[in-house]
């Protein structure tokens, strides 16, 4: 799916049955690394960026290959006016680097290539079987839902569009409470505070520059946030009761 997102062609790991290539164990292991030398990042100087003995994640430089070769024939097929019907991820992406050239250059648009290779399918799928999972677990949640779905009549031969499907308020509480419970990536995902500084709720700040983030599965859990039902299954808590305001 991530291939046909990206590329508009399928990588083929279901077609033969199997990680011919590696990707999908390197994706894995990478990710793996990441998270936990992502905490501590000078180890990272101890292990990857070794001189004597590399001791770090798979190499993953025929993915880099195979999305470089993808960006190059892209671009001359688009110099050739040659463009799909249905743009993908790339497309996008090579747009965005013609309409802001200042900011997003070839090596960004890499990047973000990368990102969708190694870390989308592994997180769309975690987020998928946790959403299942938690249907099968909780039937009551799982007939209000088909309720739902087949009060609309959906066309069986054709993909439901996604401003329908969005449309869908229970629907999409169930995704919402799903992530809530069951993140699809567990790091803190820091991010830079900005020059206007961060000022904390108890009135303190955090200066410029800082590093700061928050693991989505412990928000997930703030009883200050979500109540004391924290670790149940309850999609109905993203919905607007009737005496309850957009605020």
């Amino acid at each position: 799916m991530i291939g046909s997102l990206t590329f508009s062609q399928p990588f083929g790991y279901m077609k033969k049955g199997h990680d011919f290539d590696g990707t999908i164990i390197a994706s894995a292991l990478s990710v793996d690394y990441f998270a936990q030398i992502g905490q501590i990042p000078f180890l990272d100087w101890l292990l990857n960026k070794n001189p004597m003995v590399r001791i770090g994640p798979p190499d993953i430089s025929h993915v880099t290959h195979f999305s470089i070769a993808q960006l190059q024939r892209r671009l001359e097929q688009q110099e050739k006016h040659k463009s799909s019907d249905e743009p993908d991820f790339l497309d996008h992406f090579i747009g965005g680097m013609k309409s802001n050239p200042d900011s997003v250059n070839a090596k960004l648009v890499l990047n973000f290539l990368l990102a969708n290779v190694l870390a989308g399918a592994d997180t769309t799928a975690i987020a998928l079987r946790a959403i299942f999972d938690f249907l099968l677990q909780n039937q009551h949640a799982m007939t209000k839902l088909k309720s739902e779905i087949l009060t609309l009549s959906f066309n069986d031969a054709e993909a439901v569009p996604y401003s329908r499907a969005r449309s869908l308020p229970y629907l999409d509480a169930v995704i919402r409470e799903s992530l809530r419970m069951h993140p699809s990536v567990a790091m803190p995902l820091e991010r830079y505070v900005p020059n206007t500084r961060l000022t904390l709720p108890d009135g303190s700040f955090i200066p410029p520059g800082v590093a700061v983030g928050l693991n989505p599965y412990i928000i997930g859990r703030n009883e200050v946030v979500w109540g004391e039902d924290t670790h149940r299954f309850h999609p109905d808590r993203w919905l607007k009761a009737e005496d309850e305001s957009e605020g």
